[in-house]
């Protein structure tokens, strides 16, 4: 699958289960919040898969 692609689905995903759970623990959170907890989840998921294929190559 495309780079792109992949970025775009994690990137949706990221949003979506970012708002979820804010809406869920935080329901007064700002949308500043809520945009920022998503791109953690983004990011955290780019860093497990560094750490999951550096782990796998040794």
């Amino acid at each position: 699958m495309n780079k792109l692609y992949v970025f775009i689905i994690r990137l949706l995903l990221g949003i979506l289960i970012g708002v979820t759970i804010m809406r869920i623990f935080r329901p007064e959170a700002d949308s500043v919040y809520v945009i920022g907890f998503g791109s953690l989840l983004v990011c955290l998921a780019y860093g497990l898969e560094y750490i999951r294929k550096r782990k796998s190559s040794d």
